[in-house]
């Protein structure tokens, strides 16, 4: 934890994929920084609250906690527009596999009388 100047605190992370919890126990209001990639699609919660997060150093992710204890949340949520073109898109390739799957054609032999 970062704020002006100095060290504010402590935090205990807990990893997951897409989204990270942390423990922050800060001694002033303070500028939590993460060295992680800034993305406009990750929210942050602050003790269950809608927080927004800040861009730091051009690159990493920063997120404003109060004075004592808070539990902070951060999940890489993807946009939906991309997430429906990869649906149509795998639609479309299993109508295609499913319509080349068809069964194979008996050859017809006439019968001799």
């Amino acid at each position: 934890i970062s704020g002006s100047p100095g060290s504010a605190g402590v935090v205990q992370a807990d990893r997951g994929i897409n989204n990270v919890g942390l423990a922050v126990s800060a001694e002033r209001p303070a500028l939590l920084v993460l060295s992680d990639h800034f993305n406009p699609a990750i929210r942050a919660t602050v003790n269950g609250q809608p927080t927004p997060i800040r861009r730091v150093n051009h690159l990493l992710i920063g997120v404003p906690v109060p004075e004592g204890k808070s539990e902070v949340r951060l999940a890489f949520v993807p946009p939906k527009a991309g997430i429906r073109a990869v649906q149509a898109g795998l639609a479309l390739c299993f109508a295609a596999a499913f319509s080349l799957l068809k069964p194979p054609m008996r050859a017809h032999r006439e019968e001799k009388p």
